[in-house]
């Protein structure tokens, strides 16, 4: 696993920056897939593909916030200013809605609405984040996201594989993923490759 905080981020969060990713990622997930992960553990799975998606919904926050970061600096910020946007960032990190915008862009990497700079920027503004140097900073954020996106593999090959394997079993017996309703298997279809 890559680390998902760069030197931006350790400059602005400190230290903490590694463990508030981790600790939204895994309420988030939690809350979201309870009982996908249960399904999951019953045929031995569970941790593998938990991890997985642990580990690519820190690389989505890491890059989201990364290329804030970048794009804010990008406006003569120096790094002793980007500071002031600490207490912003980390109620952006536990906002349960970016969460969910990341994990929809974890899920289906090949749309190229996800993630949606409106969603963003409203959830930055609704949890009382600073003013930022543009309104249009969240374009050139989700941008530079996609692009980070499309040259990581997000969702590690052993997932995928796990996924497909498990997806084309229950298919095959014409069964259902307990918990999931069909476009959320049609999500884990494209997202590996089905």
């Amino acid at each position: 696993m890559e680390p998902v905080t760069t030197s931006l981020l350790v400059g602005v969060l400190g230290n903490l920056a590694q463990k508030l990713i981790a600790d939204a990622c895994k309420d988030h997930l939690k809350a979201k897939l309870t009982s996908l992960f249960g399904w999951l553990e019953k045929l031995g799975e569970r941790d593998k593909v938990e991890l997985a998606y642990q580990d690519a919904m820190e690389q989505a926050y890491g890059t989201c916030l990364e290329m804030l970061l970048h794009n804010i600096k990008g406006f003569g910020y120096s790094d002793e200013e980007l500071k002031s946007y600490r207490s912003s960032i980390e109620a952006f990190i536990k906002d349960d809605e970016v969460a969910e915008e990341l994990l929809n862009a974890v899920r289906e990497p090949s749309r190229d609405d996800l993630p949606s700079p409106d969603v963003l920027s409203k959830r930055w503004k609704e949890v009382g984040g600073q003013e930022l140097p543009s309104d249009t900073l969240w374009n050139a954020v989700v941008i530079a996201f996609r692009r980070q996106a499309t040259k990581r593999i997000i969702l590690s090959n052993d997932l995928r594989e796990l996924l497909n394997r498990l997806l084309n079993y229950h298919y095959l017996a014409g069964g259902s993923v307990p918990g999931t309703n069909t476009m959320h298997r049609r999500r884990i279809g494209a997202v590996c490759g089905g």
